[in-house]
């Protein structure tokens, strides 16, 4: 996605501001150039009158207005003098922007926040930026690639990753010249600890507002997601009683997940540490925003919800739903 454009440009650069009529001088003839007749006009330099005042196509340009030849001649072999002693020589780094890794957060059991930052633009502004990632020490531009179509100096990505592996994250930035890629950052993704809700609960019963509900089955899966990317659904009562419908942006893993009461600000959000979760019965609820799910994965490969006070309200009334229950 990201094109790489290879600019050749000159290896010398002079900017000279405010004194003669605009010359033209090769790069080729700085350091010997051909002796300039009295009097008569050289067929090698080429007076413009159009103002500008920048290195174009391989020729010094030296500003505007005078018109006096000898002085022109003096300016001329003083600019040939410090090219040949006092220039600095530009190299292809010079013209690529520097950026580099700042950090990588852990945000969930299995998610993480990388942020870069661009040094310099070296003089051209930025078009764009993302990351790259992968098991690898030294990541290809191309390998796992997210790429934005901005211009800030910080930025900013969640990437999901798994527990107990290493990965090296690097950062990068184009300008129109080509783009800068940071060193890599390692990173190694702990495992997480089984998260359980901090109240006595009893698996596989679900309490709504003081009425105790038993679950005879917990589907899950991605086919159970009323919102997001994975779902589950657990029924009480042989489907004759209440349900819980939980979903989440991404597979649940060990940790605590906080619920959003709108189902569009849930999608919008995608984020992984978040779960949107509805109470039905005839009806359907939504639990309020700010409450906490626990998730816990077993060694069967089952996984374990809990969860203390989750709050729905009926006609200005509150709700609270407690429960625990264990996928099939």
């Amino acid at each position: 996605m990201l094109i790489n454009k290879m600019l050749k440009f000159n290896k010398m650069t002079i900017a000279y501001r405010g004194l003669l009529k605009t010359y033209h001088l090769p790069f080729s003839k700085w350091r010997n150039p051909a002796p300039i007749n009295r009097g008569t006009k050289p067929a090698r330099m080429n007076i413009r009158s159009d103002g500008d005042e920048t290195i174009k196509r391989g020729f010094l340009e030296v500003p505007n207005s005078c018109i006096n030849k000898r002085l022109a001649r003096i300016l001329l072999s003083c600019l040939m003098m410090f090219g040949v002693w006092g220039c600095k020589k530009l190299t292809y780094d010079d013209a690529i922007p520097v950026v580099q890794m700042t950090s990588v957060t852990l945000i969930s059991a299995d998610s993480v926040a990388i942020t870069g930052a661009v040094v310099s633009n070296n003089g051209d502004g930025i078009q764009y930026e993302g990351f790259c990632h992968g098991s690898d020490p030294n990541p290809s531009i191309n390998e796992q690639q997210i790429i934005f179509e901005t211009s800030s100096n910080s930025f900013t990505a969640h990437v999901f990753v798994q527990q107990d592996s290493t990965y090296y994250f690097r950062c990068f930035a184009a300008n129109s010249f080509s783009y800068g890629l940071s060193a890599p950052m390692k990173f190694t993704v702990p495992h997480a600890k089984p998260a359980i809700a901090p109240c006595a609960l009893t698996n596989m019963i679900l309490t709504d507002n003081g009425t105790t509900n038993t679950v005879d089955n917990v589907y899950s899966g991605t086919g159970y997601a009323s919102y997001g990317v994975w779902g589950l659904e657990a029924d009480c009562n042989a489907g004759n009683g209440p349900a819980i419908r939980m979903s989440f942006n991404k597979l649940p893993t060990n940790g605590a997940y906080v619920t959003v009461d709108n189902a569009g600000t849930f999608t919008g959000n995608n984020s992984p540490t978040e779960v949107y979760v509805e109470y039905v019965n005839f009806n359907t609820y939504s639990m309020q925003s700010g409450d906490s799910v626990y998730v816990a994965q077993n060694a069967n490969k089952t996984l374990t919800f809990s969860f203390c006070n989750l709050h729905y309200t009926v006609s200005g009334s509150k709700f609270t739903d407690s429960g625990k229950f264990t996928t099939n």
